[in-house]
């Protein structure tokens, strides 16, 4: 991926991941546009400059048998004071309800005070997401929403009132 010549006394080091290499832009004399792939290095594994920094998913992989680190992540439903409700998902949810009803959130701010009415917890934020997408694009019909609502116990609203 990256180009590389020795330096010699007519030569300069040419580490350019786009070096050698020809197209429309270079043809013009205007500098190649790059990919996201020579821009990034953890899109490239292994290349020079490759720092990557442990994201909550590879900290969750099995390491001899055990999980080291679970962070759980939660899909809550929101009713809003117009009788929309408003479905979203966080690692953090008493911040982010927090963030709601100070308003720091465009949908949830002109349609304050909001009520949380359900939540769900979910190991991963891949799990959470692909929840909060199916109650968002009409997979969970509208029925069974207001039954999971209706059918949730109060008890468990009042760490997050």
């Amino acid at each position: 991926m990256f180009a590389t010549r020795t330096i010699t006394s007519s030569s300069i080091l040419d580490t350019t991941p786009f070096a050698g290499r020809k197209c429309r832009a270079a043809a013009r004399g205007r500098r190649p546009r790059r990919r996201v792939k020579d821009c990034v290095p953890w899109m490239n594994p292994g290349a020079p400059g490759d720092h990557r920094v442990a994201s909550v998913a590879s900290l969750t992989r099995d390491v001899a048998g055990a999980k080291t680190l679970s962070v759980p992540c939660y899909v809550y439903i929101l009713h809003c004071a117009d009788g929309q409700n408003y479905y979203g998902s966080s690692g953090d949810l008493s911040r982010r309800l927090a963030e709601h009803r100070e308003g720091l959130h465009g949908w949830t701010a002109p349609r304050r005070p909001l009520r949380l009415v359900y939540f769900e917890e979910h190991e991963t934020t891949a799990q959470a997401r692909r929840r909060e997408r199916g109650f968002k694009n009409g997979r969970t019909h509208r029925k069974t929403i207001e039954r999971l609502i209706a059918d949730f116990p109060g008890n468990r609203l009042v760490p997050f009132a």
